[in-house]
């Protein structure tokens, strides 16, 4: 059921998963939460 509403829904805004800014975005953030924390900044 999900995916068949995914599918239907993400045809129309298949530009948004493609645009450049989102993509840079995406990747951006996932270099951000890729950092690695000290164990002792876990516990704040």
């Amino acid at each position: 059921m999900l995916t068949e509403f995914l599918n239907a829904h993400t045809d129309d805004a298949s530009f948004f998963f493609s645009s450049p800014t989102v993509t840079l975005l995406t990747q951006g953030i996932a270099a951000e939460f890729s950092q690695q924390v000290k164990f002792c900044e876990l516990d704040t």
